[in-house]
């Protein structure tokens, strides 16, 4: 019977574990390539009654089941961050639009804690609804979607 050595021993363990962690990721691939899975991701400027704000938003998932998540902040390069805040939605694609809400997670002004927010965004023609609470704002961005 052959010795094994600590440093073959280690090797061996080494490229099995990256085999098992590859697993997952691997099948998740298969899974995403099945068909009827998307990802989008929306950004722009959207201007209404309280101001302008940079809007982003990323789901994914079936068409009829997004899921994900969304920043908005009056100005993305700027210092002052009081009104940004971060929100979870979830939705679905409906022909060219796609229609998400959920409600503010975090948000560096508490009083923003739990707002309600609902995405609207057109994949042709970039346009954009974002409802915050009981405000509209409207405007104009890009909007990607990967199948």
């Amino acid at each position: 019977m052959a010795k094994v050595t600590r440093k073959e021993l280690l090797k061996g363990g080494l490229a099995g574990a990256a085999a098992v962690a590859a697993l997952p990721f691997a099948s998740s691939i298969i899974f995403a390539s099945e068909g009827g899975h998307v990802a989008i991701h929306v950004h722009g400027r959207v201007s209404g009654a309280p101001g302008s704000f940079d809007l982003n938003v990323d789901v994914a998932g079936k068409k009829e089941a997004l899921s994900g998540s969304g920043w908005d902040s009056p100005d993305a390069d700027g210092a002052n961050q009081h009104g940004a805040c971060i929100f979870a939605q979830r939705g679905q694609l409906d022909g060219d639009e796609i229609h998400v809400h959920g409600a503010v997670l975090l948000a560096n002004n508490p009083a923003n804690l739990g707002v309600p927010v609902k995405t609207t965004a057109n994949l042709e023609t970039g346009d954009l609804t974002w409802l915050f609470g009981p405000f509209t704002l409207t405007g104009h961005g890009v909007v990607t979607k990967i199948d």
